[in-house]
C-alpha cells in the first residue's frame, strides 16, 4: 500500500516541479512589471534624467550641427550654457519625482488594482523658474555677445550682400551691428526682459490678475541719432553728387523727359557740376542730419508735426545770383541764350506785333500786320515770315549782347523766387534785334511787291503812253510796260511819214518817254508812286515790334494756364519758404490702413509700447475661439497644475476606432486585477502539492516532510540553476550578442538612447531574474533545512508487538500449504 502511494507522490511531485516554476515566475513579474515600485527603482538606478542632461541633449545639440561648421563652432562653444538653463529649469530631480509620481499613481490602473488614477504635475514653480533663468541669461555679456556677434551680425551681413542701394551706396555690416548696440545696450536688454518676467510670470502663476509690458522708446531714438549719422556719413550718401551711379541715374531722367524745352540737349556731363556747387556735399550732410533730427522729434514729440524742412532759398541765390552763377555758366556751355530768343522770345514778339496791328497770330500763314502800299494794294505780312525774320536778324546779333539780356532776366527772376520781391518783371531790349530785323523785312516786302507788280499784264504801247502821259495817281497801274521802240511809240501817237525823234514825240505827248521806251522797273513804279518802301516798312515795323520785351510774373501765369497755377504757387512756396513735408502731407499719400498703422506706431514712439493681457485676449478673439480655448486651459494647467486622469485618458482614446481599445483595456485590467487578487493562490497551490505529497509519501511526520523538502528542493535548485549559472553563462551571453546585432547600425545620438536603454534592460532583467535567483535559493535552503531536520529529528521507538499464543501441536501440514496460511475448510 505504501508504494501506491509514492507512486501517486512521486506523479504529483513531478506535476508539483512546473507549478512551482510558474508561481515563482508569476510572483516575480507581480513583484516587479506590476508594481510601480521596480519601475522607481529602476529609473532611479539608470539616473536617466542626469543622463539626458549630462549625455543624451549635448549628444542631441554636436549630432543637429553636423554639416554645419559655423552652427557646429557655436555648438561647442555654448553646448553648456544651452543645458544649464533648461537644468534650472526643469530639474533632474523634479523630472524624477514627475515621472516617479505618475507611475504611481498610473500602474494601479492599468493593473487594475485601482479604478481611477490623477498624475498631477505642478507648473507654476517651473514657470518662476524659467522667468528667473531667463533673467539670468539676459544678464550675461556672453549671452548678449552671442546675440550680436553670432547671430544679428552675420544674418545682416548676408542681407547687405544681397541689398542693392541706389547711387552706390553702401553700409558696413559691422558699422550696422556696432550702431545696434549702441541703440539697445545689454543693460537696457537686461533690464526689458527682467521687466517683461516680472509681469508675465505673476500673471502666469496666478499671482496677479493682469500684466502690462511698457517698453520706452524715446530714449531708443534719441540714442540712435548719432550712430545713425555716422552709418550715413559712411554710406556715401553725402558724397553721393560725385559718384558715376549718380550721373548714370541723371542721364536715365533725362533721356525720360526728352525732348527738352528750345530743342537743349544736355547731359549728366553738364548738369552734374551745376548740382554738385549749388548743393555741395557740406549742405547735403547738414540737411540730411537736419532732416534725421527732425524725424526722430516726429517720433518722439507729439507737438512736432514737420517731417522735413529743406531750406532752398539760399540754394536759389547760388544758383541764380552772380556773373558767375552755375545756372550762368550752365546756359552758356549748352548754347541757351540763342535758343531762347529763337524759341522763346521771338515768338513772344510776334504776338505783341499782332495784338499791336490788329492782327492774328493764331497759325504760320496768318497775316501779323499789313503794310499798305496803294489805297488798294495792301501787303500782308504772316506770322511765319516775321519769325523767319527775326530768326534770320538773331544770326546777326553779337552773342554778348543775347547773354546779356537773358543773365539780366535772371538776375529779375531770382528775387521773385526767393520772396525778396513779390513780383518780377524781366525787360529784354529787343531794338538792336529789330534793326537787324528791318532790312530782312523790307527786303521781304519789295519781293512781295514785285511779285504783284509782275502779276500784273504787259501793256500796249497806247497803254504805255497813257501811263507816261497822266501817271499813277497813287495807284498801281493796269498794266506793266515792257518797254517799246520809237517806231511803236510813233505808231501809237498816229504820226506818219518818217521816223521821229525822241524829243519830237515828247513834244506831241507831253510826256517822259524814258518809262516807254524802256521796261519800267519796281524802283521806277515806287517813284512815280512816290513811295519810300524803307521808311513805309521801318515806321510800320517799329510801330508793332517794341523796343523793349518786358515779361512779368503774370505773363508767366498766362503761360503756364490754369491748370498750372497750383504747381507754380507751390514751387515758390519751396523756394521762399523751403520744402516742407509734414505730418498731413505723409497722411495724405497714405491710405486708410496705412494711417491707422502710423498712428499704432507713433503711439509706441511717443507714449511707449505697452501691451497688456487685454490686448493679448483681443489678438487671441482675431484667431479664433480655439485660440481662446487652449490659452485659457493652458493658463488653467500654470496657476492649478497640470492634471491628467482617467476620464482624460478614456476622452483622448475614444476617437475613432478608440471602442475597441477601451473596451480591450477594461478587459484586460479586469483580468490582471482578478490575477491579482487570487495572487495569494500561487501559494496555496504549490503549498498543498506538497502536503499532499508529504502525506502521500511518508509514513510519519518525518518521513512526509523529507518528501515535501525533497520536492521543494528539486523544485528551487531547478529555478536556481535555470535562473543562476544557465542564464548567466547561456542565456545573458546570446542577450548579449542579439543586443549587439540589434545596436550596430545606430549612430550619434540614436546609437547613445539605444545603449542605455540596453542598459536599463539590462537591468531590469538582471533584477528580475536575480530575484528569482534569490527566492530559489532561499527556497532551496528552506527545503534543505527541513530535509536536514527531518534526517536528525529522533525517531519515536516502536512499540514492542503483544506476545503470540503458542498454537498446539497438530497435524502436519499438507503440502502447499504455506505456514501461518488458513487451512482449508
Amino acid at each position: 500500500m505504501i508504494w501506491v502511494r509514492r507512486f501517486f507522490a512521486v506523479l504529483l511531485g513531478v506535476a508539483f516541479l512546473p507549478v512551482f516554476v510558474v508561481a515563482l515566475l508569476l510572483l516575480r513579474i507581480n513583484a516587479t512589471f506590476l508594481s510601480p515600485e521596480f519601475y522607481v527603482e529602476q529609473l532611479r538606478r539608470a539616473d536617466l534624467f542626469t543622463f539626458t542632461y549630462d549625455v543624451a541633449i549635448p549628444a542631441a545639440l554636436e549630432e543637429a550641427a553636423k554639416g554645419d561648421p559655423q552652427l557646429a563652432k557655436h555648438i561647442a562653444k555654448w553646448k553648456g550654457d544651452i543645458v544649464a538653463p533648461v537644468r534650472e529649469v526643469f530639474p533632474p530631480a523634479w523630472l524624477q519625482e514627475q515621472v516617479e509620481a505618475a507611475i504611481t499613481a498610473g500602474l494601479p490602473y492599468f493593473t487594475g488594482d485601482a479604478d481611477a488614477f490623477t498624475v498631477r504635475v505642478a507648473v507654476a514653480e517651473r514657470v518662476r523658474a524659467l522667468g528667473k533663468a531667463l533673467k539670468d541669461e539676459a544678464r550675461q555679456e556672453k549671452v548678449y555677445r552671442f546675440l550680436f556677434d553670432d547671430v544679428i551680425a552675420p544674418e545682416a551681413e548676408k542681407r547687405l550682400k544681397t541689398q542693392d542701394f541706389p547711387l552706390g551706396i553702401t553700409l558696413d555690416s559691422k558699422e550696422v551691428v556696432a550702431a545696434a548696440q549702441e541703440v539697445v545696450p545689454r543693460p537696457w536688454v537686461s533690464e526689458l526682459v527682467a521687466h517683461g518676467v516680472d509681469e508675465l510670470v505673476p500673471y502666469l502663476t496666478g499671482e496677479a490678475e493682469h500684466f502690462q509690458l511698457r517698453v520706452r522708446l524715446t530714449d531708443r531714438l534719441e540714442a540712435a541719432r548719432a550712430p545713425a549719422k555716422r552709418l550715413l556719413q559712411g554710406s556715401g550718401v553725402y558724397d553721393v553728387l560725385s559718384r558715376d551711379e549718380f550721373a548714370r541715374e541723371v542721364d536715365k531722367q533725362l533721356n525720360a523727359f526728352s525732348p527738352l524745352p528750345f530743342g537743349v540737349v544736355i547731359g549728366s556731363q553738364q548738369v552734374v557740376p551745376v548740382l554738385q556747387q549749388v548743393f555741395p556735399q557740406e549742405w547735403v550732410q547738414a540737411q540730411v542730419e537736419a532732416a534725421l533730427d527732425r524725424v526722430v522729434r516726429y517720433l518722439t514729440n507729439e507737438q512736432e508735426a514737420t517731417l522735413v524742412k529743406l531750406p532752398v532759398k539760399d540754394r536759389v541765390k547760388v544758383a541764380l545770383e552772380g556773373e558767375d552763377a552755375p545756372v550762368k555758366r550752365f546756359l552758356r556751355e549748352i548754347g541757351t541764350y540763342d535758343r531762347v530768343y529763337r524759341e522763346g522770345v521771338v515768338p513772344a514778339l510776334v504776338d505783341l506785333a499782332a495784338g499791336a496791328a490788329g492782327g492774328s497770330a493764331a497759325a504760320p500763314d496768318r497775316p501779323v500786320f499789313t503794310l499798305p502800299i496803294t489805297p488798294k494794294v495792301n501787303l500782308v505780312v504772316t506770322r511765319g515770315e516775321v519769325e523767319n525774320s527775326l530768326r534770320e536778324g538773331l544770326q546777326a546779333v553779337p552773342p554778348g549782347w543775347l547773354q546779356g539780356q537773358v543773365e539780366s532776366a535772371i538776375d529779375a527772376l531770382a528775387p521773385y523766387l526767393t520772396g525778396e520781391a513779390q513780383h518780377f518783371s524781366a525787360s529784354l531790349s529787343v531794338g538792336q534785334l529789330v534793326e537787324q530785323v528791318l532790312p530782312t523785312i523790307q527786303r521781304l516786302v519789295e519781293q512781295k511787291l514785285a511779285r504783284e507788280y509782275e502779276s500784273l499784264p504787259l501793256c500796249t504801247a497806247q497803254q504805255a503812253l497813257s501811263v507816261a502821259t497822266t501817271g499813277l495817281a497813287k495807284e498801281l497801274p493796269l498794266c506793266r510796260p515792257p518797254g517799246f521802240t520809237m517806231a511803236q511809240v510813233q505808231q501809237a501817237l498816229g504820226v506818219p511819214g518818217p521816223a521821229i525823234t525822241q524829243e519830237q514825240a515828247e513834244r506831241l505827248c507831253g510826256c517822259n518817254l524814258d518809262l516807254v521806251l524802256k521796261p519800267m522797273s519796281l524802283q521806277d513804279l515806287l517813284r512815280l508812286l512816290g513811295l519810300d518802301l524803307g521808311r513805309e516798312v521801318s515806321q510800320t515795323v517799329l510801330k508793332v515790334l517794341p523796343q523793349t520785351y518786358t515779361y512779368t510774373d503774370a505773363d508767366l501765369r498766362k503761360t503756364l494756364g490754369p491748370e498750372n497755377q497750383e504747381l507754380l504757387d507751390k514751387a515758390l512756396r519751396w523756394t521762399r519758404e523751403g520744402y516742407t513735408y509734414t505730418d498731413a502731407d505723409l497722411r495724405g499719400a497714405l491710405g486708410p490702413q496705412d494711417r491707422t498703422t502710423l498712428d499704432q506706431v507713433l503711439k509706441a514712439t511717443r507714449q511707449g509700447f505697452t501691451y497688456t493681457d487685454a490686448d493679448l485676449r483681443e489678438d487671441l478673439k482675431d484667431a479664433g475661439p480655439e485660440a481662446q480655448e487652449n490659452f485659457d486651459r493652458a493658463l488653467e494647467w500654470i496657476r492649478e497644475g497640470f492634471s491628467f486622469t482617467e476620464k482624460d485618458l478614456r476622452k483622448a482614446a475614444s476617437g475613432p476606432g478608440g471602442a475597441g481599445s477601451l473596451r480591450e483595456l477594461d478587459s484586460a485590467r479586469q483580468v490582471l486585477g482578478q490575477a491579482r487578487q487570487l495572487a495569494f493562490l500561487l501559494y496555496v497551490v504549490p503549498a498543498l502539492l506538497l502536503v499532499v505529497i508529504g502525506l502521500l509519501g511518508g509514513r510519519s511526520w518525518r518521513g512526509r516532510a523529507a518528501w515535501a523538502a525533497v520536492w521543494l528542493g528539486l523544485g528551487a535548485a531547478a529555478v536556481y540553476i535555470a535562473s543562476g549559472p544557465v542564464y548567466k553563462n547561456v542565456a545573458q551571453p546570446l542577450l548579449d550578442d542579439q543586443i549587439t546585432n540589434m545596436t550596430r547600425g545606430a549612430t550619434g545620438v540614436q546609437r547613445i538612447v539605444v545603449e542605455k536603454a540596453v542598459s536599463v534592460a539590462r537591468s531590469v532583467a538582471s533584477d528580475f531574474v536575480s530575484g528569482l535567483e534569490r527566492q530559489a535559493l532561499l527556497l532551496l535552503a528552506v527545503a534543505g533545512m527541513a530535509l536536514a531536520l527531518a534526517i536528525v529529528w529522533p525517531r519515536k521507538p516502536r512499540a514492542a508487538p503483544p506476545p503470540q499464543p503458542v498454537a498446539p501441536p497438530g497435524p502436519p501440514l499438507a503440502k502447499g500449504t504455506e505456514q501461518g496460511a488458513r487451512p482449508p475448510a
